[in-house]
């Protein structure tokens, strides 16, 4: 067997041994440390969003990736209750750094929409309520049926 082979595979042996032995939020901080070395955007946004969190050492990142300039990130972090939830962020990209501006003008077009979505939903629902009133059904009667459709659930 080849000399550079074998010092290969006692490498690849020694470092599979090391990582199964090293605490897993010793190999999630030397894995950050790799993602900010290399310019990682996805790092880079987690970074960015670190800086409105309960408990920013305990985020994690669990997936990235970026199309046209926006970076997508998943991440878990503890909240104030002490237990984890995930979440779902994006941050504009200037290269490989997060632009401030543009990452707040993304994430406001993005509440904005979500509200726009509720409201045509609320809109729906009390078309709904109209046109059962429409058919001479008393106003709480066509609640409670309109309720029963599916998006209306919590229509008040």
């Amino acid at each position: 067997m080849n000399l550079g082979v074998k010092w290969g595979a006692i490498v690849t042996v020694a470092i599979a041994v090391v990582y199964l032995v090293m605490p897993q939020e010793k190999i999630d901080l030397t894995h950050e440390s790799w993602l900010r070395l290399t310019n990682d955007s996805g790092q880079a946004c987690l970074d960015y969003e670190r800086l409105q969190l309960k408990d920013p050492d305990s985020a994690r990142l669990l997936s990235a990736f970026t199309k046209g300039g926006t970076a997508t990130i998943k991440y878990k972090a503890r909240n104030s209750y002490g237990t984890y939830g995930q979440s779902e962020v994006q941050c504009a990209m200037s290269g490989n750094e997060v632009s401030s501006e543009n990452t707040e003008l993304v994430r406001e077009s993005a509440r904005l929409s979500a509200s726009t979505k509720e409201t045509e939903k609320r809109i729906v629902c009390l078309q709904r309520v109209t046109a059962l009133q429409r058919q001479e059904l008393r106003l709480d009667d066509a609640r409670d049926k309109v309720r029963q459709t599916p998006g209306c659930e919590d229509f008040h």
